[in-house]
């Protein structure tokens, strides 16, 4: 695969931010560090596969949390790349009723640049489906 060549649809904000990404075969947790309207990178060392399905809470705020169902679309492990952090790349598919307006305040608002919420979601260790 050409890393150079950028692929990304939209720009692209540096956050630091908590999310909680559920895939038919495994759950787990990471930081979101890079987002945009089309989708986030997620830094863990849990990396769902690629081309899997993800259900993906983010915390935008404190309080604010936005469900949305996406599929992931580039990985990084730290054996293949151990100059890089691991984790992988989302592309967002579908948005709970509403619940895309959250992001689009979060990327339109001058604070964003640097946002840092580190808590875990509200519903971290819960199975919450994002609805169909």
């Amino acid at each position: 695969m050409d890393d150079s060549r950028d692929r990304r649809a939209g720009p692209r904000r540096c956050v630091t931010m908590a999310c909680l990404f559920e895939t038919p075969r495994s759950a787990g947790h990471g930081l979101v560090t890079n987002l945009s309207q089309e989708g986030a990178f997620v830094k863990t060392s849990d990396c769902p596969p690629l081309g899997a399905s993800a259900d993906v809470t983010l915390r935008l705020s404190p309080g604010v949390e936005t469900r949305v169902a996406a599929r992931v679309v580039h990985t990084i492990s730290s054996r293949e790349r151990p100059e890089l952090s691991p984790g992988f790349g989302l592309r967002f598919l579908r948005f709970g009723p509403g619940e895309r307006r959250h992001l689009e305040e979060l990327l339109e608002t001058e604070r964003s640049r640097f946002v840092l919420w580190s808590a875990p979601p509200a519903d971290c260790g819960r199975s919450s489906r994002v609805p169909q």
